[in-house]
């Protein structure tokens, strides 16, 4: 595979994606809310502020922690959850790791993976920024086996719609690697749209467990 930026999914990373249920009344996750956004770090795993996709400028206080954000005065992608019970800063509850996949063109990958994967949802953020999906991976540990699943987006080719507008071709590339399918694991990843594709139409392409999916977005 020749220089494919594809991503290597640590599966210990999607725990924190899995909390989506809420407390009623006023119980501790009574004004919780999660977004997927850009978040600053004023040193190593420390979070000082975050921008959502729409729009929204969360100041963080206390710092949100995310070991993973390993570099100082770096934005990465999260999914933020956080109280926004107070007046001005919020108070962050957990920044989740969101991979963002780069597109790499069909001509440069040697072998085309497309292993099943439950898929969920897609959608671009607000302003066309990041095509975002939500995946369920199988997953498990098997004795003697080290292997993680490998995850990408890959441009299959360049269309035209009825009107004369460019449409990217865009298939998952997703290689399950010897990986044990034991139970599922939720995902997000984000694809950033501007700068790194030049048409405003897509066409995703994705093999799920239940048959292809395919789903057109124009922005």
């Amino acid at each position: 595979m020749r220089r494919l930026s594809l991503l290597l999914l640590a599966m210990a990373l999607l725990a924190a994606c899995e909390h989506s249920t809420y407390d009623e009344g006023d119980g501790r996750y009574s004004y919780l809310k999660v977004d997927l956004a850009l978040a600053h770090t004023v040193a190593s795993g420390q979070m000082d502020y975050a921008v959502t996709d729409d729009g929204d400028s969360l100041l963080l206080s206390p710092y949100a922690t995310a070991k993973w954000a390993s570099k100082a005065d770096t934005l990465y992608r999260t999914l933020l959850y956080y109280d926004v019970s107070g007046s001005q800063a919020v108070k962050p509850f957990s920044a989740a790791q969101v991979p963002v996949l780069s597109v790499r063109d069909r001509a440069d990958v040697d072998t085309m993976f497309t292993d099943a994967v439950n898929f969920e949802s897609a959608w671009v953020s607000r302003g066309g920024q990041y095509l975002n999906m939500g995946l369920l991976l199988k997953t498990g540990v098997k004795e003697g086996v080290d292997a993680r699943q490998v995850i990408g987006i890959v441009r299959d080719s360049v269309g035209y719609d009825a009107q004369g507008d460019a449409v990217y071709y865009l298939t998952l590339y997703h290689r399950q690697n010897g990986v044990p399918e034991y139970y599922s694991s939720k995902v997000y990843v984000s694809v950033p749209l501007k700068g790194n594709l030049g048409a405003r139409k897509i066409h995703l392409s994705v093999n799920s467990y239940t048959g292809k999916v395919d789903r057109v977005f124009q922005y």
